[in-house]
């Protein structure tokens, strides 16, 4: 059995067309969340989406999405993320309303646990995601909330596989916002008990032009070309130089 895990897709309908060109023989597809908001092409996500037959998990973005709820963040995120509600349909509302929380999953007799990656460590300093170089206590203590040896998220946006004390994280990497300097689709399959971190290159036409094409602030959308022209998300969220520096993407 071949499993095609993806997260982060961020309305990259560019990218993720890519990816499943790229692969067209898996059998089920996990999916870790985050499908939509700051991305152009929401609607044609979730349509391509809803046609695979899989395990969908909510990532932050889509529950804020599929809430309605504001979030407070500052006013350029509120203003893309009013522009996704309005422009999905109701059959993609009800459909992103069905992703669901983390949870065990089975790869034949083995037991992962999947999810978004937005971990709560209680007591100690981090910014909320796993990175490659985040420190080994926060893995070990995430690693003590969860019984399965292997766990698969995403929400970091950078591919790694990594074993901390006998537990294994793997993150698939984000297939449609990059963060490190490379314009490619990332994601992992799984298939017959081993575990291959992928990624393929996409034109990037369609969503620039879908970009440009946005009833937004000109300053926004100009921002936002840097994930699919350079590789690098607009603003400072921490110091990607030493991951790009060691080869992730």
């Amino acid at each position: 059995m071949k499993r095609l895990i993806l997260s982060d897709i961020h309305a990259n309908h560019a990218a993720l067309d890519a990816v499943l060109a790229a692969e067209t023989d898996w059998d089920e597809l996990l999916f870790l969340g985050d499908a939509v908001s700051y991305g152009p092409q929401p609607e044609a996500v979730l349509q391509r989406l809803a046609d695979c037959a899989g395990v969908f998990i909510s990532g932050n973005h889509d529950s804020e999405i599929a809430t309605l709820k504001k979030t407070g963040r500052p006013s350029d995120a509120e203003t893309y993320d009013e522009w996704t509600r309005n422009a999905l349909s109701a059959e993609s509302h009800r459909f992103l309303q069905t992703f669901g929380g983390d949870r065990q999953q089975q790869f034949g007799e083995r037991s992962v646990r999947i999810h978004h990656g937005d971990f709560t460590v209680e007591k100690q300093s981090w910014n909320g995601r796993l990175w490659p170089d985040t420190p080994t206590t926060v893995y070990h203590t995430i690693a003590t909330q969860y019984d399965e040896p292997i766990i698969c998220s995403g929400h970091s946006h950078v591919q790694f596989d990594k074993t901390v004390n006998g537990t294994r994280f793997i993150n698939p990497g984000s297939v449609g916002q990059h963060r490190l300097g490379v314009v490619e689709a990332c994601y992992a399959v799984e298939e017959d008990g081993v575990m291959q971190l992928r990624s393929v290159p996409y034109d990037t036409e369609p969503v620039l032009s879908a970009l440009a094409e946005l009833p937004l602030p000109s300053g926004l959308c100009e921002r936002w070309r840097s994930v699919y022209v350079n590789g690098v998300l607009p603003g400072r969220m921490r110091e990607f130089k030493q991951l790009r520096t060691a080869g992730y993407q």
